[in-house]
């Protein structure tokens, strides 16, 4: 095979094997949580922070901390059992509206471990959109190595 070919080949399964790896590993969280214990909890932290990644390019991300009480206090900041992915900042504050501060909220927790913890483990976004992303990536991968043949 040539140089091209087999680059061709390697853009065509990375993209998918990434985002479509991600979308197992979300939908496998989602439906551990599905098992987890609830108890009630208080939104103490809700916003968008705003940064700068390695290269200078402006990132945001959405920051949710939770409370709540099981032998003792523990403090949760994964409000999603999936991974977070959001499409633009209409999402994003979409997103962190939900959870004003001081919202009363259901925690779910895993008994064994009560770090690990959400409070939405219903929303499988993240997954939909990761899985979408592996067959597009996929489908364009196929062509790319349809051309260079």
């Amino acid at each position: 095979m040539s140089g091209t070919v087999l680059l061709a080949w390697a853009f065509a399964s990375i993209g998918p094997l990434l985002f479509g790896s991600k979308a197992l590993r979300g939908w496998a969280r989602v439906r551990e949580a599905q098992k987890w214990q609830m108890t009630s909890g208080t939104i103490t932290v809700s916003g968008i922070q705003h940064g700068h990644d390695g290269g200078g390019n402006q990132v945001s991300e959405a920051k949710i901390e939770y409370e709540f009480e099981v032998d003792g206090r523990v403090v949760g900041t994964t409000p999603l059992a999936s991974d977070q992915l959001f499409f633009g900042p209409d999402d994003m504050g979409a997103f962190v509206r939900r959870f004003p501060v001081g919202a009363k909220v259901d925690v779910f927790y895993d008994p064994s471990n009560p770090s690990r913890s959400c409070v939405d483990r219903s929303d499988v976004t993240s997954i939909k959109t990761n899985a979408i992303l592996a067959g597009a990536l996929a489908a364009l991968g196929a062509v790319v190595v349809v051309l260079v043949r």
